[in-house]
């Protein structure tokens, strides 16, 4: 197929895998916390809310960051972050974004699960090691990565775009292996949620 080839697929509920997972145990109860930092920082609105609530504070770079805390950005805010593992992401102008879980355990596997309520995110994903877990929720779709550059929109209709920039992904309605749309790189489809 052509790249950059865009397919609309109405779902109640969907998953989004990329192709080749090699698993999504869970990480152990000897959970150690990951740290990830805000790299990079442009525009004047970018907060950042430390994790079990508060206020809303002005974010600075190179600020550490770990699970429960969230980021959003203005409409002329824009941040980078990266992870200890060395996965990059840029949040542009308008997003919402949350660090849900980011721990490693003795044996080596993490978990990584992120949640982006609003806005639009840029992601670079080192390989994952089997057994390892990285993840993107969104309002209607969760994004399962083993290593690849993905990009996820959150329309303002409540749809979501998920688009391939390097490497294969695999939407599948959660527990129907019947309906599967494979994206190829450059390929892109859009998520709209029909409850019915």
């Amino acid at each position: 197929m052509e790249g950059n080839m865009r397919r609309r697929w109405r779902v109640a509920s969907l998953t989004v895998t990329a192709v080749l997972v090699l698993g999504t145990a869970s990480v152990s109860a000897d959970r150690m916390p990951r740290q990830a930092k805000l790299a990079s920082l442009s525009g004047s609105s970018v907060e950042w809310q430390q994790a079990g609530g508060g206020t809303w504070q002005p974010a600075a770079l190179e600020l550490q960051l770990a699970s429960g805390d969230k980021i959003r950005t203005g409409q002329d805010g824009q941040a980078g972050l990266s992870l200890d593992e060395g996965s990059r992401m840029a949040l542009e102008p308008g997003s919402e974004f949350v660090i849900q879980a980011l721990f490693e355990d003795v044996t080596g596997q993490s978990e990584s699960i992120f949640g982006l309520w609003a806005g639009r995110l840029t992601a670079t994903v080192t390989p994952v090691t089997e057994g390892s877990v990285f993840q993107f929720e969104t309002p209607t779709t969760t994004v399962n990565v083993v290593g690849t550059t993905l990009t996820i929109t959150i329309n303002p209709d409540g749809s979501v775009t998920v688009k391939s920039d390097g490497g294969a992904i695999e939407l599948s309605r959660e527990g129907d292996k019947r309906m599967r749309l494979r994206l190829e790189s450059g390929e892109e489809a859009l998520v709209e949620y029909d409850p019915a």
